[in-house]
């Protein structure tokens, strides 16, 4: 089934539509198949010791929950101390991870040496006990053959922290961007970017996601090499996604040959052909702006499962790594030559120990256009790609098991591709949906499920605002995303609450087994949410989601206006259905006549089928139908209709 969800916001135009009947999916399922979110509660508060007395984060972002539910950590700025934290959620007490220790009231000489103000995208084990972030500071010098060359001071790097182990004693950081089989860090070449930049990281080093870089156990940490580098020999091109296991100390080279080599030119975003045409990096952290589209504040699309199995990433060379993808080598060059600033980026997943590289889109009639500002979009017919703008870190999500994944990707389906016209032929990019992906191994085709996919282009531009930030629960039956877009097509959910009806994104949460869509971010008023939402994590059961929000109106009192880090858990057997909405009234003649009135209800029967009753004004003819789907096995005692579906009535005056 498809649904539109819309709302009117004032000023703007809705996509054509005559007569639009939306029936919830909770309308006609039992209540305790329906769930609803509670009300937002702040994480980004402290009763740290180190402060006199509790205060809030200056600013917080990029959350990560433990899995195990007791902590969750966040890079912020805590009574200006900038760095990524960590907070007891049973406690409330807050630790400084990584970050300005320097300014950190009560910190020892040696914790003040580690001075890491710029320390983001963190990611933490289930225990809590470790975790892994991105930095530019140097927090394990090169000595007997373990830690950071010197070579590499300045240069982003990936480390991981031993919350077990007072930071400033031996063992509180690791280096995990280390060579395979030792301890001594990646060497880094200066050839495609400084590594000193003024805000953010700069497109150099080795970076790690936020919230997807750590397996569950914190022995396994996915990161991207940016920099060329004797990651898998000398002059390794920029560009590569590596695992690095630290109980064994192995790093494992995913961006590969079937031969097991590097991919020549790089085979993750951005590759050396991306960063020689100029691709940046945005930056979320402590004051430096956002994003095009995901609010990453690393340089890495490699996410890891958290049973350390699966990595999937944003592959750059796809032909290199997937043999079987001939076809768009010729596309991707005619790309380059028309000066496309960054390429193109494929998603991509593998199995570690051996396993194959598999396309996660391959094969799903998604289109795809390669578009140039200057020219009319291409469409390319394999349809598996996403354009790789000036900032699109959007590293995909990876279930528990690795099964299966949540992706964004500028990938329309065939009405929107048949959509494009002339009018809107001049835009530079156009904006991503949300994809559910079940790979089955690397012999089965991967099931795509579209979750946001557009039907046109050809519309108003709130119509076609992207999608990102997605994020999904360990066990693969919920996707959460972020999104400004109004309306929002559902090609395959049904939205079970209202949309948003401001200019703000919104963060929604798609449950793959009932196949709803629901909002997660309410206000303590009621009003719409008056700031954007930012990135995004699952507890361990999947029924709690942290998100970062610059609305300073989820919950009451707030007066910090910046980036703030909340909870909200679903709460059982709560759930509205959306409410009904029906087209504009026709213009009335300039004769008099009988008054304009229709009326159509929609009454759901005990049988699971629904009765759609319509009165018509007058002479003429008139077809309603409505639809709905019941939300598959997970509602208890709901039986199927007797007629195969909802009933309609068709009625002639």
């Amino acid at each position: 089934m498809s649904a539109i969800l819309s709302a009117s916001r004032r000023g703007r135009r809705l996509l054509p539509a005559a007569v639009a009947i939306a029936l919830g999916a909770c309308a006609l399922a039992p209540a305790a198949a329906c769930a609803d979110f509670g009300q937002a509660t702040l994480l980004s508060g402290t009763s740290a010791p180190q402060f006199e007395q509790p205060i809030e984060f200056n600013e917080a972002n990029a959350p990560a929950l433990a899995a195990g539910g007791r902590y969750v950590v966040f890079q912020g700025r805590l009574a200006g101390v900038p760095g990524v934290w960590r907070r007891d959620l049973l406690t409330g007490e807050v630790a400084l991870v990584a970050g300005a220790f320097a300014l950190l009231p009560g910190a020892s000489e040696a914790q003040r040496a580690l001075n890491a103000p710029d320390a983001a995208a963190p990611s933490i084990s289930a225990d809590g006990r470790t975790v892994a972030f991105t930095t530019s500071a140097d927090l394990e010098p090169l000595e007997d053959g373990r830690g950071e060359p010197p070579s590499d001071r300045g240069c982003p790097e990936v480390y991981v922290r031993d919350m077990s182990v007072q930071a400033g004693r031996p063992g509180a950081y690791t280096l995990a961007a280390a060579l395979d089989g030792s301890g001594e860090g990646i060497a880094f070449t200066q050839r495609y970017a400084a590594c000193r930049a003024s805000s953010g990281f700069p497109p150099a080093g080795a970076q790690a996601a936020a919230g997807v870089a750590l397996s569950e156990d914190g022995r396994r940490v996915a990161f991207t090499v940016l920099s060329e580098s004797n990651l898998g020999g000398a002059a390794t091109s920029p560009g590569q996604v590596a695992v690095r296991d630290l109980e064994t100390q192995t790093t494992t080279l995913v961006t590969s040959t079937p031969a097991g080599a590097p991919v020549m030119g790089g085979g993750a975003f951005p590759d050396a052909f991306a960063l020689a045409n100029g691709a940046q990096l945005g930056s979320i952290g402590l004051e430096n702006g956002q994003t095009q589209l995901g609010d990453q504040a690393a340089g890495s699309t490699a996410a890891i499962s958290a049973d350390g199995s699966t990595v999937a990433w944003l592959g750059m060379n796809v032909p290199a790594q997937v043999p079987g993808a001939a076809g768009i080598e010729k596309q991707i060059e005619e790309h380059a030559r028309g000066g496309g600033a960054g390429g193109e980026a494929e998603p991509l997943w593998r199995r570690l120990g051996g396993g194959a590289t598999v396309r996660l889109l391959a094969g799903s009639d998604l289109g795809f256009f390669v578009a140039n500002p200057a020219e009319r979009p291409n469409p390319v017919e394999d349809g598996s790609l996403i354009g790789t703008q000036d900032a699109d870190y959007l590293p995909p999500a990876l279930s528990r098991d690795g099964d299966t994944v949540a992706v964004v990707a500028s990938a329309p389906g065939p009405a929107a591709v048949a959509s494009v016209s002339e009018r809107v032929s001049g835009l530079s990019a156009f904006n991503s949906d949300a994809f559910a992906v079940r790979v089955d191994g690397p012999a089965g085709a991967p099931q795509v499920r579209p979750l946001t996919e557009l039907t046109t282009y050809d519309a108003p531009r709130e119509a076609v605002e992207a999608v990102k930030d997605v994020a999904i629960s360990p066990d693969g039956t919920r996707v959460a995303f972020d999104t400004a877009r109004s309306p929002l097509y559902l090609p395959s959910l049904v939205a079970i609450s209202p949309p948003a009806a401001e200019e703000h994104s919104t963060t929604y949460e798609a449950n793959l087994e009932l196949n709803t869509l629901q909002r997660v971010t309410a206000t303590y008023d009621g009003a719409e949410a008056n700031g954007q939402a930012g990135l995004l994590s699952f507890s361990g059961d999947g029924h709690t989601l942290a998100f970062a929000s610059q609305a300073t109106n989820l919950i009451f009192g707030d007066a910090i206006d910046a980036w703030q880090v909340y909870a909200a858990r679903e709460l059982p057997e709560s759930a509205q259905p959306t409410p009904q909405e029906i087209g504009a009234q026709p213009s009335q003649p300039s004769s008099p006549g009988p008054t304009w009135l229709l009326n159509v209800t929609a009454v759901p029967e005990r049988d699971g089928s629904a009765l759609v009753r319509a009165g018509v004004p007058g002479a003429g003819r008139l077809t309603v139908s409505a639809g709905a789907q019941l939300p598959g096995g997970a509602a208890r005692g709901a039986r199927p209709p007797r007629h195969g579906g909802p009933r309609g009535r068709r009625a002639a005056a």
